[in-house]
């Protein structure tokens, strides 16, 4: 089992622009070059993408850019563990089994733990959940990205030991994969909120400013 990769992701909502912020731990050991082994073939490679209980807190506030969000109501949060299963035969990645599980949270104002915001406190909840949604779909495509990887860097290639796969594929995410990712999954929001443009999630009755784009 690899070390695990953490991609925390933060998406402001209910404010003009969103702010994506996005860092990974990855192996401190650097990728060394495969040898070619014709022997290799193509390994069996699967992903998938477990989406945890979304967790709910009331404290937006302490996040340390809520000000220069623009002071949002809310605020979709995930972190996700990307893990690595393998099996190695006779120097050859035989097979792996990609996990990408994703850790969501919804953050609101501390007001809106309040009794007597049901109503704001529902509609805002209805919108960052459409943000999961968004976030499954991108995350499923990063599994399937990584996937895509791993068969072209292990086909033809030796792989003696699960730390060597290790080293090899995190090398070559870092190249780049993951700042795709994130200009992807940035992309797919910003479309949620142009869509959204002309809605009223938060509604007039909550007593709340309507807004065009939030």
């Amino acid at each position: 089992m690899t070390p695990r990769l953490r991609l925390p992701i933060l998406i402001a909502a209910l404010v003009p622009a969103l702010a994506v912020a996005m860092a990974w731990g990855l192996s401190a050991a650097r990728a060394a070059p495969l040898a070619p082994d014709a022997k290799c073939q193509k390994p069996q490679v699967k992903s998938k993408m477990v989406y945890g209980r979304e967790k709910v807190s009331y404290d937006l506030e302490r996040q340390a850019n809520f000000r220069s969000a623009g002071k949002p109501l809310g605020w979709y949060y995930a972190t996700d563990e990307v893990g690595y299963r393998m099996q190695i035969q006779g120097g050859c990645l035989k097979s792996l089994d990609i996990k990408v599980k994703v850790f969501p949270v919804i953050q609101l104002r501390s007001i809106y733990k309040k009794k007597t915001k049901k109503c704001a406190r529902q509609s805002i909840l209805e919108h960052e959940r459409r943000h999961s949604k968004v976030a499954k779909r991108e995350f499923k495509k990063l599994g399937n990205d990584i996937k895509k990887v791993a068969i072209r860097l292990f086909t033809g290639k030796s792989a003696p030991d699960p730390n060597t796969v290790a080293a090899a594929l995190n090398g070559e995410l870092d190249k780049g994969l993951y700042k795709r990712f994130r200009k992807k999954y940035k992309a797919a929001q910003d479309r949620f909120h142009d869509d959204l443009a002309q809605a009223r999630i938060i509604r007039k009755k909550c007593r709340l400013v309507k807004r065009k784009r939030y």
